[in-house]
């Protein structure tokens, strides 16, 4: 648990400079991590920048344009 604890203020570090997790992806889309999960296997969605301990993570302006491209009105979808 000590490990966890740890790993994850390292992983919000991280998201300060531009990176974001699954799990805030998820929020932007107001769907669940699973959902996301797919989401990011599809083909054209951007790889990790970086992987800290169990959390991958995305350069969120990436992700914005592939949402943008392939899911039109995610930015109306309520948070």
């Amino acid at each position: 648990v000590a490990v966890a604890q740890d790993a994850y203020p390292q992983a919000l570090r991280c998201a300060r400079v531009g990176l974001i997790t699954s799990t805030q992806i998820a929020a932007k889309l107001g769907v669940s991590r699973q959902r996301v999960n797919q989401l990011v296997d599809r083909p054209g969605f951007p790889e990790p920048r970086e992987i800290v301990r169990r959390w991958r993570l995305w350069d969120e302006g990436e992700v914005d344009a592939w949402l943008d491209a392939n899911r039109p009105g995610w930015r109306e979808t309520p948070t």
